[in-house]
């Protein structure tokens, strides 16, 4: 099935102790082991059944496929992707991972300075190069990676029962309410055809997007920057995983978001311009206005409830500048 050796590693690594769960939602078990006697190394087991982001991107393995058929080794010099052995289990999978806890960027840590967001933003676009029209295959879809966050996706696959996904939807109940009828519109019309905004973004070209590409899967490690945790690693264009990064990550980041989309927009030179990125801002409202707005309308931290707010307001402002140029409908 696989090009590469599977499971080398099973019966040479020792002293397993369990890791508290890292910060996803995956209810993936963590542990931390020694390889060989000497090597730290971090062993993920994980199946479909309790990730929901697999579920919702039909995965069956994809970050282990990648892995073990050879996709993942044209990663530029300065990029890891820090895992060493996989092997199906069962219905999952069981990844070794070098243990790369001591760059990671934790949830804790209030602010990530400047010069370390050039650094992740620089890595990602030389990922971004690397796999420039020719990404691997078993990616997500484009579509299917822009539709996962939007209620009639989830609707339709009858994932409302699961935690994660109700609060998604009672999300999406706050954005109706406290934003205008134009951004309503606009973001019903995409969430009625996601395919659009992706045969706009995709004009350019596609490559090998991360996929998920919050600062929690990030590590700085001397003169690498890591990468992990590429289940949703997607065959799309840069704009798809800058929207997203600047979603999730906005309060962490000392940047400004006009002062990241610069640094990104000088780093993705060549392969995406302003008005491209636009249209991925506008999609990454329709995926992520969501989260903003729950924590705007019922945070109870006034702090939180301020900055989510404020946010908000940034992306719908940035939404109406793109409306004027391009319509999803």
């Amino acid at each position: 099935m696989f090009s590469g050796t599977s499971g080398w590693s099973r019966d040479r690594i020792t002293d397993r102790q369990p890791l508290a769960a890292h910060a996803g939602e995956s209810g993936a078990q963590l542990e931390r082991a020694v390889l060989d006697g000497t090597t730290p190394v971090v062993v993920k087991t994980f199946t479909c059944d309790n990730d929901i982001a697999m579920r919702l991107s039909d995965d069956t393995g994809r970050a282990a496929e990648l892995f073990l058929d050879g996709s993942l080794d044209r990663l530029p010099a300065g990029v890891t992707h820090a895992l060493l052995d996989a092997w199906p289990q069962g219905s999952g999978w069981v990844q070794v991972m070098e243990d790369v806890g001591a760059g990671l960027i934790s949830l804790d840590q209030p602010v990530v300075p400047t010069a370390d967001l050039r650094r992740i933003v620089r890595a990602a676009a030389e990922v971004h190069a690397a796999y420039w029209q020719a990404p691997p295959t078993g990616l997500v879809p484009l579509t299917r990676r822009l539709e996962l966050m939007m209620p009639t996706f989830l609707e339709a696959r009858h994932e409302d029962g699961n935690a994660f996904v109700a609060w998604m939807l009672e999300g999406w109940e706050c954005f109706w309410d406290l934003v205008d009828p134009d951004i309503r519109t606009a973001v019903r019309a995409i969430h009625g055809h996601p395919e659009r905004v992706g045969e706009r973004l995709a004009t350019d070209g596609t490559t090998l997007l991360h996929g998920d590409l919050w600062l929690q899967n990030v590590a700085l490690l001397g003169d690498k920057v890591a990468f992990i945790d590429w289940a949703l690693a997607t065959d799309g264009p840069p704009a798809v995983e800058w929207a997203y990064f600047l979603g999730v990550n906005h309060w962490q980041l000392e940047c400004t978001h006009e002062e990241v989309l610069d640094l990104v927009l000088e780093a993705e030179r060549g392969r995406l311009n302003e008005a491209t990125m636009d249209v991925g801002l506008l999609w990454g409202l329709a995926s992520y206005g969501w989260n903003k707005a729950f924590h705007a309308a019922t945070n109870e931290d006034p702090d939180v409830k301020a900055r989510e707010a404020a946010d908000l307001d940034w992306w719908v402002n940035r939404a109406r500048r793109t409306l004027e140029t391009w319509a999803p409908a």
